[in-house]
């Protein structure tokens, strides 16, 4: 059933877009994560890594609408154009999830990020140990080694509750 409310959470995101341009306050760093505040986003908790060293991630809060959000920029994905939907699956330890994501634009860099109300969604993500998305037609087109990841986001959520 957790399988079905994370899918579910993911397919009815609203396709708002987070803000292109961040203000970002840190507030630590904990395995392979950033642990940040948004400021443009009513002071939102967010971990960020760019593990890679080219493609950045954000898995985070909006605090002004209520919503989770995963966030991705790739240098590659210059195709993507912000504000379009772009169907993706998203895929944790091998269970696979649809979801409707947006194009997004942080300074050049193009990206794509989906928004969720179902907070269950942190707890699938930090128990997973890998994250692979795949475009419409099934090709992989981002992975991301998920290791550290659930103690980055109890410190984001202890960084909310603080904020809260």
């Amino acid at each position: 059933m957790r399988h079905l409310a994370f899918g579910a959470a993911l397919l009815a995101l609203g396709l708002a877009a987070l803000p292109a341009k961040a203000d970002l306050v840190d507030q630590g760093y904990c395995n392979g994560w950033n642990v940040m505040v948004d400021t443009d986003l009513g002071n939102g908790c967010l971990i960020q890594t760019a593990r890679d060293g080219k493609s950045l991630t954000r898995i985070g809060y909006d605090a002004v609408k209520k919503q989770g959000y995963i966030a991705v920029f790739e240098p590659d994905w210059t195709r993507l154009r912000e504000g379009q939907a772009y169907p993706l699956v998203f895929d944790l330890d091998g269970t696979r999830y649809p979801a409707v994501a947006t194009g997004l634009q942080l300074g050049r860099v193009h990206g794509a990020g989906v928004m969720f109300t179902n907070t269950s969604v942190f707890d699938a993500i930090a128990k997973a140990q890998s994250l692979t998305v795949f475009d419409a037609k099934g090709a992989p087109v981002f992975q991301l080694d998920l290791k550290g990841t659930a103690e980055a986001l109890a410190a984001a959520r202890k960084c909310q509750q603080q904020e809260s």
